[in-house]
């Protein structure tokens, strides 16, 4: 019986391997143009390094295992968390701020659907020493220039901010990461079942609606009334 590739996972022939390679030259272009340099981290670190600096939601998709020397070890879920350990261990006597990008393979043990695979791969761009508002607002604009470099033609950004849910969300850390990841990822069934388990379950409409909202500036005051129950 042939051995079959592991859920969640994908092969790429000749021809879609140059489709792939030729949008990843136009990412690296246009984060050349926004003055951003390519980095590398290692494709495993220590476990310890995603539970600490992960959330929730990224710790219960981990892939961990043990090697043979017994170190805990995990394959990377994202680059934020390996590029802040780079970051502390050898680049922080760079000029501020640093702007970096990294294209790469990462690994998360969630349930496949369209679009969504257990291994795929991530285009990440990270500022460091830059004012919080004007690195995001770099960052998005790199995001938009991308997706117009690759063909994208019309390019809707959706912008929130956590710090609005969390301040709504009167729970222990672990327990708010867990209600927010299912909240992001659309899983309206397990954020139902974990704010049950919470003894919550009438949080879960206003959360709904609060997610949902589209539009300008005006949506601020409508996610601040839909979370004060107005």
């Amino acid at each position: 019986m042939p051995v079959e590739r592991p859920r969640g996972t994908n092969d790429y022939g000749p021809e879609e391997m140059a489709r792939r390679r030729a949008v990843e030259g136009i990412l690296r272009v246009s984060a050349h143009r926004f003055g951003f340099r390519e980095v590398g981290t290692p494709t495993f670190e220590s476990l310890e390094l995603f539970t600490t600096k992960s959330g929730p939601g990224i710790i219960e998709e981990l892939y961990a295992f043990r090697d043979k020397s017994d170190r805990d070890l995990a394959l990377r879920p994202e680059f934020t968390a390996s590029i802040v350990r780079f970051y502390l261990s050898e680049l922080r006597s760079l000029p501020k701020p640093i702007k970096v990008y990294s294209v790469g393979n990462v690994f998360r043990y969630e349930e496949p659907q369209k679009g969504r695979y257990r291994e795929f791969t991530q285009f990440n761009a990270e500022i460091i020493g830059a004012p919080a508002l004007q690195g995001d607002a770099e960052v998005i604009a790199l995001a938009i220039e991308c997706l117009r470099a690759v063909g994208v033609k019309e390019v809707h950004v959706r912008i929130g901010h956590v710090g609005m849910l969390r301040s709504f969300l009167k729970l222990p850390p672990e327990d708010q990461g867990k209600v927010l990841h299912w909240l992001d990822k659309r899983n309206f069934p397990a954020l139902a079942q974990e704010l049950a388990r919470l003894r919550m379950g009438p949080l879960e409409t206003p959360l709904r609606q609060y997610v949902e909202l589209r539009g300008g500036p005006d949506v601020l005051d409508k996610g601040a009334k839909i979370l004060q129950g107005g």
